[in-house]
């Protein structure tokens, strides 16, 4: 059997993970947990203790954390209002990537004479099998199975997704340049209204997407009148993204009445009503405020809208006259009657009204077979253990007109670790639903799913059905929906998007993921370094690490994998950076991990027989993260471009590096001392080393790593293969930056040419220098018209167009994909970089977290964060590796060699030959201010003309090189 791990010395529950083990030869994805696999995989001896509810939010605030650090402006420690809006703005004014050119008679040319930028063909690439976090998921209520099967679901990072066939496949629906944080939808249930949907935006806590810290602000309220076709926002509810000044921020349910069509929203801390379609709201309820801890509200209506329900979180502190249960005839404000929770122990055992507790969300949930029946749960403020729930449950019962409560909460599931209890992690998880014909088989969740078959007034009619430890169900409820036309068939909504069963009533239930709903988040992806092979891999948000075998590395497709891009999984928990070797004697290694330091080595050749093991350094050599983990929430290592034995591995401002990455183990790896002398600042919070890039081709000694790091540095370590521990890098960062280095870029071709790329708002955020491996390197600003984003990842692609060598550079963004072409030549001629927008089509303004890029065929891979991965070939591979291309190798504008002239023409240049000797001939090229080549010719060393007549009026650059590259006149000209 494959030792996936140590010994197991502990079951502690911090953050659930999946663990791989084996069974009868083949593999399988039982849940383990954080804490379980921490030590199995370190087994050094650390004393451990169980964790509480405040220890495992403090471990869901380390993801929310390190994102916000890399959004925030620097200066002010805050997302910039409205930067959002500003930013999109921006990503649509720019021009959009629409068609390739080609060379002819040495004129760039394409269909329209003008050359817009190049075409990329960008391929989804899944995964298929496995969606990220969703919370939102709702049937039409027409939906019968056959004319009609469609189901709208929102996706916290993805967008709105829609299916027509009943869940088989979906599309993205979102409207493009909008917001993708959806976690309420709501259907006009009205017959001849019901093609009208409601959905909200914003969460109170857990998106990294937008990483704000306590709240991922939304963007009010979106509108369909198609049936989900399309949306429009709803002008009345939208604001600034960034900050909590709206009560449409953060959106909790949505409901609508049955009768008079009446829009209800629980918002945070308040419950608003429209009486118009969303033209305009008003409060009925509460007061705007509260926070992540404190502002959950929930709200139902009764089928036939005799009566509203809503809940208030009971320990608003915004208004604290709210808290509890209200009801209303009208649901106009002031008609609202307090019926639990709002005085103390009110009914009987309901949570006292308390201000000093950290609890109090709560859920409501009429039985939809009877709505006299009403559920609520509520947080309770207790500690999850073996004989203490988390949670209180009561029932309420109009009976001749008045209500019954009866209190549920001693028999509400207990437990620890991964074995049971209704763990909410802080509120964050946690769901109560009713089967449609049953009203005594009510369902609780929260990391994991319970069922009880006689309205839990007893344990032993309780079972576990769902999360830790059940076959194909992810962790995290956030909801559960039940099929119009088949009441035992239902969805589970989770962290790991969506399940289905088609027995909720069975014991065990059968879960299977839904498919082809492309929504996973991830944090780094990796592409086979293989030419040909688009095997990838990547890091996902609370949903592990999953691999693309497109090569059949793992044999034959399985049924759970039919397709090319449905994913194996290699290992759960939060993903992290993924890297995938080259083929050595026989095996090919890959490198995953899971948060707070964790990394592993698996082999996909011999998968099933290769004993994976921990590859993290010692623990004694690493900086702790105060959480139960060392370094960053998002672990970082990288394997060498030039050779797959050597791995650096970043613990904050600490670095290890391996020669033998294929057989390393936690103590054989060597501490750059000299890195960490350099890079630490001092100061209560550490340094972190964000990215690494090296030199490309086979090793030499004058290759070189470049890095960066969290305080906006870029560092250079010469030959870093066999440098000294004690060896200093080279501080070659551009000038007055701060904030976040989240990746660096260097050309394939030549490691003089980098490019480096701070992720942080309010920064001058796109940098290139031309001679990065001088002691002082000429940096230039390439942000060009791409200054608002966030740029989250970048790339350097040599390429030929027919021929004609082409340097393009690509950046991920929060908004996109953007692409330019030679900035060099462009900053070169005075110009300033132009940026195209990618894939608009397909990719759309995906937030682009991660990319990487096999430059012997030129394919890149694009990971997002909300909507999977994809991939493209850039044109025909230029991969020239340890050759020197940069333009700091040329004397320029040497007078001596060769004169352009004049500078603004009809369309007639003209070059006169200099008193140079020994040049026998040029290359005479022009580019336009895109940095794409328009005109391309060889020509003797001597004097001529440049016919650019049939270009369309605007800026180019004139370039002309001598034969043995040492002289380049480069010449901006105007073309009238």
């Amino acid at each position: 059997m494959k030792k996936r791990l140590l010994l197991i010395t502990a079951v502690v529950t911090i953050v659930g993970i999946g663990l791989l083990v084996k069974k009868n030869g083949l593999r399988f994805w039982r849940e383990k947990t954080f804490k379980e696999a921490w030590l199995e995989s370190k087994a050094e001896g650390e004393n451990e203790e169980e964790e509480n509810a405040e220890q495992k939010a403090t471990a869901q605030a380390g993801r929310w954390q390190y994102e916000f650090d890399l959004l925030k402006d620097p200066k002010t420690g805050k997302i910039p209002v409205n930067a959002f809006n500003e930013e999109m703005k921006q990503a649509m004014s720019l021009p959009v990537s629409l068609e390739s050119y080609s060379v002819r008679n040495g004129v760039v040319r394409t269909a329209n004479g003008v050359n817009t930028a190049t075409s990329n063909v960008y391929l989804k690439a899944g995964p298929n099998n496995i969606g990220g976090r969703t919370r939102a998921f709702a049937f039409d209520k027409r939906y019968n199975g056959t004319s009609n099967q469609v189901i709208i679901a929102g996706c916290v990072s993805g967008g709105i997704m829609r299916s027509t066939d009943g869940g088989a496949t979906w599309n993205l629906v979102t409207p493009s340049q909008q917001i993708h944080s959806f976690t309420a939808i709501a259907q006009d249930p009205r017959t001849g209204s019901q093609d009208t949907w409601y959905a909200g935006t914003g969460e109170a806590n857990g998106n990294s997407a937008g990483a704000t810290g306590a709240f991922f602000y939304g963007h009010g309220i979106f509108k369909s009148t198609d049936n989900g076709a399309t949306w429009t926002a709803l002008t009345a509810t939208q604001s600034t993204l960034e900050s909590f000044n709206n009560a449409f921020d953060i959106v909790h349910k949505i409901a609508v009445h049955p009768l008079t069509g009446d829009v209800y929203v629980a918002a945070q801390n308040t419950i608003q009503r429209s009486q118009n379609g969303g033209t305009s709201w008003a409060s009925v309820k509460g007061t705007l405020g509260g926070n992540t801890l404190t502002g959950n509200t929930d709200v139902v209506i009764k089928a036939d809208g005799s009566k509203i329900y809503v809940g208030f979180h009971l320990k608003n502190s915004a208004s604290p006259s709210d808290r509890g249960v209200w009801e209303s005839a009208t649901g106009d404000a002031g008609s609202w009657t307090a019926i639990a929770g709002n005085t103390a122990e009110t009914p009987a055992g309901f949570k006292q009204n308390t201000g000093t507790a950290n609890w109090g969300r709560i859920l409501l949930a009429l039985a939809p077979s009877n709505n006299n029946i009403l559920y609520v749960l509520y947080e309770n403020g207790n500690t999850l253990s073996a004989s203490v729930s988390e949670v209180d449950l009561f029932k309420m019962e109009v009976i001749g007109g008045l209500p019954q409560w009866t209190n549920l909460s001693a028999f509400m599931p207990v437990g620890t670790g991964t074995a049971g209890g209704v763990d909410l992690q802080g509120a964050y998880n946690m769901t109560l639903s009713v089967k449609p014909d049953d009203p005594n088989m009510v369902f609780i969740g929260g990391t994991n799913l319970y069922r009880s078959i006689n309205g839990f007034t007893t344990t032993g009619a309780t079972n576990k059905i769902g999360g830790y430890s059940v076959a194909n169900s992810h962790p995290d409820m956030h909801g559960l929906v039940f099929d119009p036309t088949n009441v035992k068939k239902a969805y589970n909504i989770n962290d790991g998007s969506i399940q289905f069963t088609n027995d909720i009533t069975a014991t065990p239930v059968v879960w299977n993921f839904i498919k082809n709903y492309q929504t996973l988040q991830y944090y780094h992806v990796a592409i086979d370094p293989e030419t040909g092979k688009n095997n990838f891999m990547g890091g996902a948000q609370d949903n592990g690490t999953w691999y693309r075998d497109a090569s059949l590395n793992l044999g034959p497709r399985t049924s759970d994998r039919p397709g090319i891009d449905d994913y194996f999984n290699m290992f759960g928990g939060d993903g992290v950076a993924v890297e995938i070797a080259n083929i050595n004697a026989g095996k090919q290694l890959v490198y995953y991990g899971f948060q707070s330091g964790n990394a592993y080595r698996d082999e996909v050749l011999d998968y099933n027989n290769y004993p994976g093991a921990s590859v993290r350094p010692k623990v004694a050599d690493m900086i702790s993260n105060g959480n139960g983990g060392w370094g960053d929430f998002v672990t970082y290592f990288k394997l060498s471009n030039s050779n797959s034995e050597v791995m650096f591995y970043a613990n904050y401002y600490n670095l290890f590096r391996t020669t033998s990455a294929s057989t390393v183990d936690s103590t054989k790896w060597t501490k750059m001392t000299g890195v960490a002398l350099v890079t630490d600042i001092g100061g209560s919070t550490p340094v972190s080393i964000r990215t690494i890039d090296f030199s490309w081709g086979p090793y030499k000694t004058t290759h070189a790593m470049y890095y960066g790091t969290s305080n906006g540095k870029v560092f250079r370590l010469d030959d870093y293969a066999n440098a000294d521990a004690l060896a200093m890098p080279v501080d070659i960062s551009p000038t007055g930056v701060t904030g976040n280095i989240i990746d660096i870029a260097v050309n394939p071709n030549d490691d003089n040419e980098i490019m480096a790329v701070v992720s942080n708002y309010g920064q001058t955020s796109i940098w290139w220098t031309y001679n990065a491996k001088t002691s002082k390197p000429s940096w230039s600003n390439a942000e060009g018209n791409l200054t608002l984003p966030s740029i989250r990842s970048c790339v350097i692609a040599p390429k030929l167009e027919n021929g004609v060598p082409v340097t393009e550079y690509y950046v991920g963004t929060s908004v996109g994909l953007f692409t330019t072409a030679s900035i060099g030549k462009t900053l070169g001629a005075g110009g300033s970089v132009v940026w195209s927008r990618e894939g608009a089509s397909v990719l759309n303004f995906a937030v682009i977290t991660s990319l990487d890029y096999r430059p012997a065929d030129n394919t890149m891979l694009i990971g997002t964060h909300g909507n999977g991965m994809y991939y493209t070939v850039i044109g025909n591979p230029n991969f020239n590796p340890n050759t020197s291309t940069a333009i700091n190798t040329a004397i320029l504008n040497d007078k001596n060699f060769i004169k352009v002239f004049p500078t603004v023409s009809r369309g007639t240049y003209q070059y006169g030959q200099g008193s140079l000797t020994g040049i026998k001939s040029m290359q005479v090229q022009v580019y336009n201010m895109w940095g794409q080549p328009v005109f391309s010719q060889s020509v003797n060393y001597g004097s001529g003309t440049i016919p650019l007549g049939n270009l369309a009026a605007g800026n180019y650059v004139i370039q002309i090189t001598s034969d043995n590259k040492k002289y380049q006149t480069i010449q901006k000209v105007i073309k009238q």
